[in-house]
């Protein structure tokens, strides 16, 4: 309802007008991902969701993901970091997108291309982590629902067949900020960026915040 409403203020103000369309279907999946995201997991108070960063068991990768998202341009960014199960950084990159349904779009393409990377990779045993809690409940329901990410999922599912194990979680944001600074480095000017083995400048700090937490654990 909230884009219907911009929507109609911006005709009366002049500006350039939503189509009715678009704004019904982002109001229609934001309606959904509003109704999930008020569904509390009977397990959150059992195993409350750690604050930082571990890194994956022995001989396996871990990918953060993240995505940014504006509601006024329907566009946004993906990011996602790659690390060994020393917590080393092994590769990482950011996507810009300038048509995007909604931020749980955005964040499942995260998700998705960071998959991807491990891919070319030839990763083996990968364990997947977003801060985006609606999204880990609608991949646990995927075979019950054809949500608006659906075709999203259902890449995430076939990217899957190329690793030998796979987990898919959530965790806090404290946990992901590593994937958080790197989808800013994406922007129309610089649509895509990736960097293999040696971790770029913006994201050091992070890196080596998580790094001196494992190694006090």
């Amino acid at each position: 309802m909230w884009s219907i409403w911009t929507a109609h203020n911006g005709r009366r103000h002049g500006s350039v007008p939503l189509e009715l369309s678009r704004a019904c279907k982002w109001a229609r999946d934001t309606a959904n991902d509003l109704v999930l995201s008020t569904k509390k997991p009977t397990d959150r108070q059992a195993h409350p969701k750690r604050s930082h960063w571990l890194p994956p068991p022995s001989n396996s990768i871990k990918i953060n993901s993240d995505a940014t998202f504006d509601a006024n341009t329907f566009s946004g960014s993906t990011g996602y970091v790659i690390r060994d199960d020393k917590g080393l950084f092994i590769a990482a990159g950011a996507k810009w997108y300038g048509a995007l349904g909604n931020a749980l779009s955005a964040e499942a393409l995260a998700c998705r291309d960071g998959l991807i990377l491990a891919q070319h990779l030839q990763a083996a045993n990968v364990h997947l982590e977003t801060d985006c809690e609606v999204l880990i409940e609608l991949w646990k329901t995927r075979k019950k629902n054809r949500a608006a990410i659906w075709p999203v999922l259902n890449e995430i599912q076939e990217l899957m067949g190329y690793f030998s194990s796979f987990s898919f979680c959530h965790v806090k944001r404290k946990a992901n900020l590593v994937a958080h600074v790197t989808a800013k480095q994406a922007s129309p000017s610089q649509p895509m960026s990736s960097w293999l083995d040696e971790a770029p400048a913006f994201v050091n700090p992070c890196i080596q915040h998580d790094y001196a937490v494992i190694r006090e654990i």
